[in-house]
């Protein structure tokens, strides 16, 4: 198991990693998407899942996962205003939404050495103790982005 940092809290924007033509950086405000519906839609829109994405954490695994579609090697998701993300589900939702992130970013991060080209799936969010605490209650390791 690959033991790289999938989660960044970030206190500036300066501190993300740069914009290369391999990487997609995806930028969500968190206020946005109070619910994982709204989620569903936003990343469905934005990552081209299609019409037959399933609108539920197996769905969100098995898409983002795959991303075959995109040129892209390096993706990023990039919560802003992230003491509202999810602000409408309750706490267990919130860490099944963490873990499946953590899961997604476990296996894009450990796909076989014999890979056309690695990628790689990390996900920042800006700085505030309510994320961190869900981070920390998740069991998820983070670090400071500087």
């Amino acid at each position: 198991m690959n033991q790289d940092i999938l989660f960044f809290i970030y206190a500036d924007e300066k501190n993300l990693p740069s914009v290369s033509s391999s990487s997609l950086h995806l930028e969500l405000d968190s206020s946005l998407f109070p619910t994982l519906n709204k989620l569903y839609i936003k990343l469905n829109k934005e990552l081209l899942f299609g019409g037959d994405f399933g609108n539920n954490l197996d769905a969100l695994f098995d898409s983002m996962t795959d991303l075959s579609w995109l040129k892209e090697k390096k993706f990023r998701l990039i919560f802003k205003n992230s003491e509202q993300l999810l602000k409408d589900e309750d706490e267990d939702t919130i860490f099944d939404f963490l873990n499946t992130l953590n899961d997604i970013g476990i296996s894009i991060n450990d796909e076989p050495m014999f890979s056309e080209q690695t990628r790689t799936m990390k996900f920042y969010f800006d700085s505030n103790s309510r994320i961190e605490q869900l981070l920390d209650d998740s069991y998820l390791i983070w670090e400071i982005c500087q």
